[in-house]
């Protein structure tokens, strides 16, 4: 809602959310392998993009911390127009 308000406070009317666009574990994941570089995302001896306990991020299992984050990551397409 703070967002929309800031695009009305820019000047925008008619502003709403048409499409929420929900983010599953292996999206996320593969979103924070996107971020590395070749050689830490994946490592031979792991099998997901960044290993669970990628080299990157000792003791950080991202595929766990994919897992927790699914349902609370998303995207928004916004509408609004030009008075």
């Amino acid at each position: 809602e703070q967002y929309l308000q800031g695009l009305r406070d820019a000047g925008l009317v008619d502003v709403e959310v048409r499409e929420r666009i929900m983010y599953s574990a292996d999206q996320l994941e593969a979103f924070a392998c996107s971020e590395l570089p070749l050689e830490k995302a994946q490592p031979a001896e792991q099998t997901s993009c960044c290993g669970g306990a990628a080299s990157w991020m000792p003791g950080i299992d991202v595929a766990s911390l994919a897992r927790g984050l699914e349902g609370r990551v998303w995207s928004a397409r916004v509408a609004a127009k030009k008075p």
